[in-house]
Parts: C-alpha cells; sequence; structure tokens
C-alpha cells in the first residue's frame, strides 16, 4: 500500500524447520512454509516490530522453540511453533520495555538485549526476570552524556563469558561541535 511504501525490513529472516520466520512492513511476524510460501501463522505483536533481528532458540521439541522479536517498547517471546506470544516469560511476554534495534543474545542462561536507554540488559532464560542491566553511558564531571546508541550489533564469546557491542555517535548526533568531553562510550566496541 502507498502508506507502507516508505517502510523496510532490516532484517533477514530465519529458515528452520521447513519453515521461514520474517517481520513485515505492516509489523506482522509471518511463519511461512519454506518449500511452499504458504502461510502458516501471521502475528501482529503489541508493539511496532524494529525489522533489525530476531533471534530463534532451539528446542529438541520444535513446539517448544521460540522466538525472540525486537520491538519498540521491548523484545517479545514467541512461540516459534504456534505464533502465540508467552504471556509467561518477562512482563506478559516482553523484556526490556524500550526500543530494541538489534537482535539479542540468547546464552544456556540468559538472553541479553540492548535497548536505546543505551544500556545492555540479561533476562533469565527460563522467566525473563532482569538479571542485570549496565548502561552505555558514562558521565563526564556532572553532566550525563547523551547518545552511544547500540545499533550496530553485538556478540557473544561464550569462551571469556564477554558481549561485545558496537555504539553510534554522542549527541548531537551529525554535528561535533557541541560534543566536548571524551564521550565515553560512543562510536565505540565495548
Amino acid at each position: 500500500s502507498k502508506k507502507n511504501g516508505s517502510l523496510n525490513v532490516q532484517t533477514n529472516p530465519i529458515i528452520v524447520n521447513k519453515k521461514i520466520f520474517v517481520a513485515s512492513v505492516d509489523h506482522h511476524l509471518l511463519c511461512l512454509d519454506a518449500k511452499t510460501g504458504k502461510k502458516i501463522w501471521k502475528i501482529k505483536l503489541p508493539n511496532i516490530v524494529a525489522k533489525r533481528g530476531l533471534v530463534w532458540e532451539e528446542n529438541v521439541d520444535f513446539k517448544n522453540s521460540r522466538l525472540f522479536v525486537t520491538t519498540v517498547k521491548g523484545v517479545y517471546a514467541i512461540n516459534a511453533y504456534s505464533g502465540k506470544i508467552i504471556k509467561d516469560f518477562g512482563d506478559n511476554g516482553a523484556i526490556g520495555n524500550q526500543l530494541s534495534l538489534i537482535p539479542p543474545i540468547v546464552t544456556n542462561k540468559s538472553i541479553i538485549i540492548a535497548i536505546t536507554k543505551p544500556a545492555l540488559e540479561a533476562y533469565d532464560i527460563k522467566d525473563g526476570s532482569l538479571l542485570w542491566s549496565t548502561s552505555l553511558l558514562k558521565k563526564d564531571k556532572e553532566k550525563i552524556l547523551t547518545g552511544a546508541v547500540p545499533w550496530g550489533g553485538m556478540s557473544y564469546d561464550d569462551i571469556r563469558n564477554r558481549v561485545y557491542v558496537s555504539t553510534g555517535n554522542a549527541r548531537p548526533e551529525l554535528v561535533g561541535i557541541n560534543r566536548h568531553g571524551p564521550n565515553k562510550h560512543t562510536n565505540s566496541l565495548v
């Protein structure tokens, strides 16, 4: 439609178990048959899908596998088989409660998300309870800096048990003459 003509999807689909999981420009998450393209299920999440990433969590029984989908109000846990929000995870199916632009990291104990606060947060992989939150901004004297939004991606080193995230500019983002001070953790790999 004309309304959606200027919108785009900035995430790769996930293909697993002969199914394709993909976000749409009209803020839906879809599961398609990988061979025929036929729609298996479609869900419109309560909040706009951020479109930069979703993650599939493997389970021995595919009926219990999950998708973690970033939105403008947190990351939702979706049952990959049924397409239903997993309401007993986090806060009614969501963790983070803020814009999350990049795919989360799933470890054997936690799900780590980047929010535009900017911060990294870890939640228990089983119930979605908050384990820790780390701000990506540092104080410069008494002034709190802004910027450092994590939107370039992140990765996890399971041997060192570390998360690496790339951050954006300090604010104002386009013209840097007003960005005095060290602006720690901006334009960085943290």
